[in-house]
């Protein structure tokens, strides 16, 4: 077929469905996001010169991507993977990680949507990966970064529904996945509303690898096609699979923060004005337990700062700088202030309960499966917006606690201090989970490697 007879062909099924119900409503996104988009031009060339952050994410955020990054993207077929922030690049990590045994050549193009994300993805992937900031949503960036990246194959990383991209890329061929794909309660109320929309959208989906029955119920039930929808867990918890636990590890650091007869509590990448409730909370339970804590802060430059408030509130404390390299032999105050890079992880595997930090102020909130890897109990504040999801799943569990203040900390701490088989019941209900998503990244590549055969201008690609 003569390429101007393909070109024909797209604009009249192009120009068809836009005379129907759902390509009307999607004819009205673009004339209103495209609207949005050049009132808001000026405001978005303003706050580039104002703060460094937009300077920096709007080239990508318009569309525009470096000639140096679409160098990078290697191998066949052309992929674009998307990420929405922390959580969701982990995700695409493990996902990378599982295609290199397949595509060992390819390297794909990631973009991230917001700055805590960026900043994981470069920390997981380094430079030889290109990582952009995901562009706006609408027909004038997403048409200039499509001609630029040319992708054969996108794929999104949980409930990632971007009506243009998505169209977009579709009307040039390429394939477009759904991978770790979830609808939460509140996502699919509101989209209920949209469905005739969304129809239009999920229908331009090859495939819905989707987290579980409920999620994917959800998807067919907005408009994606049944018979592309599949369950194959969450991969957000393999971190639970990457080795065993490291007794070894964990007896060391115990050495060093000679721990053995107190309950131990780690406080990880706490917050200005988290540890003043930590404090409070510590300070209730000192008056009655044996308990030693650990606290560090996500910036040990502040360890100044945070010594002082440990000291307003009466008590004295350790660097566990000195104590790791044995220049304090004995530990006789019941806190240590972490001042050092890259021994939290461990210092998890010491502690009997943890605390993830950022999540008692409107920060995110940390990765709540770092201690759930060592099959510890965790507590976390409100604010886990990052991590929302597995945040969700271990409270329902009964393997997280959400805390509100430094009372409610208090409570939670001293019923595992109170009842130390709660302590093996956690341990219990972490295994089984473990078990239960045991696999899930491998089932989500597999998915996606074995119905690639289903697209014809992907056959080559996957069954040479």
């Amino acid at each position: 077929m003569t390429s101007p007879l393909k070109e024909s062909l797209t604009c009249s099924l192009f120009f068809y469905e836009i005379i129907s119900m759902s390509g009307i409503l999607y004819a009205i996104y673009l004339i209103l996001s495209s609207s949005l988009f050049l009132s808001s031009l000026p405001f978005f060339i303003l706050l580039s010169i104002l703060h460094p952050y937009f300077k920096d994410s709007l080239r990508n955020r318009l569309g525009n991507i470096s000639s140096d990054a679409i160098s990078k993207i290697r191998g066949k077929p052309r992929v674009w993977i998307h990420a929405s922030s922390i959580g969701e690049v982990n995700v695409a990590y493990f996902i990378l990680k599982e295609l290199r045994a397949y595509l060992p050549e390819n390297v794909p193009l990631l973009s991230v949507t917001t700055p805590h994300g960026i900043k994981k993805a470069k920390e997981l992937l380094g430079k030889d990966y290109p990582i952009i900031f995901s562009p706006l949503d609408n027909i004038i960036t997403m048409t200039h970064i499509l001609n630029r990246v040319r992708p054969e194959l996108i794929i999104f990383i949980e409930t990632e529904i971007w009506p243009i991209w998505v169209y977009e890329a579709k009307r040039r061929g390429a394939a477009i996945i759904l991978l770790n794909g979830r609808v939460s309660d509140r996502s699919y109320g509101r989209y209920r509303f949209l469905k005739p929309f969304l129809r239009h959208i999920l229908k331009r989906y090859d495939l819905f690898s989707m987290i579980a029955g409920v999620d994917r119920d959800r998807i067919v039930a907005l408009g994606g096609d049944s018979s592309k929808a599949y369950i194959n867990g969450n991969a957000k918890f393999q971190i639970l699979e990457h080795r065993e636990v490291d007794t070894s590890s964990v007896e060391y650091v115990r050495s060093k923060l000679k721990n053995e007869d107190k309950f131990t509590i780690v406080a990880g990448s706490t917050r200005p004005k988290e540890e003043e409730i930590i404090l409070k909370a510590f300070k209730i339970l000192y008056d009655r337990y044996r308990v030693l804590l650990v606290l560090a802060p996500r910036h040990i430059q502040r360890k100044a700062e945070i010594g002082q408030k440990i000291r307003d509130m009466g008590f004295n404390f350790h660097l566990w700088s000195r104590l790791k390299e044995g220049v304090e032999r004995q530990r006789i105050h019941p806190i240590i202030l972490v001042d050092t890079f890259g021994d939290l992880f461990r210092l998890y595997g010491a502690s009997d309960v943890v605390f993830c930090g950022a999540s008692l102020v409107p920060l995110g909130g940390q990765n709540p499966l770092e201690a759930v890897y060592w099959r510890k109990p965790v507590l976390f504040g409100l604010h886990m917006e990052d991590f929302s999801d597995i945040a969700r799943i271990l409270v329902e569990r009964g393997i997280g606690k959400i805390v509100k203040d430094h009372k409610d900390m208090a409570l939670c701490i001293e019923e595992f201090i109170r009842s130390p088989e709660k302590k093996r019941e956690v341990f219990d209900k972490i295994e089984e989970l473990r078990k239960e998503q045991s696999g899930s990244t491998r089932r989500h590549v597999m998915c996606l490697l074995k119905n690639l055969r289903f697209f014809n201008k992907l056959h080559e690609w996957t069954c040479k």
